[in-house]
């Protein structure tokens, strides 16, 4: 973004491909979600994440970027994650 980002309710950007009943995506590489505003001034809550759903770890890095060369407010909390939703004995070494 050129300029500020306000909203007066909550923000949520991310990348999943979680099965939520409509069959999960695929996310081959690299997963990241960047934001970049002069401002971000959230009347809500404000959440940032990458979720990857699978058998294994990430196929690459997960990567959450937020820049804001102003403020970062968010009047109901801030979540910035990367969940792992894999639970160790699934996982294929």
């Amino acid at each position: 973004m050129g300029g500020a980002l306000t909203t007066t309710g909550d923000a949520t950007f991310g990348i999943s491909n979680l099965n939520d009943g409509n069959a999960g995506g695929t996310i081959g590489s690299l997963a990241t979600v960047d934001l970049n505003a002069a401002s971000i001034s959230v009347g809500g809550f404000f959440q940032n994440f990458c979720q990857y759903e699978r058998r294994r770890e990430y196929p690459g890095d997960a990567i959450n970027t937020v820049i804001a060369s102003g403020r970062l407010t968010a009047q109901q909390g801030i979540l910035l994650s990367i969940p792992d939703t894999i639970s160790r004995q699934h996982r294929q070494l």
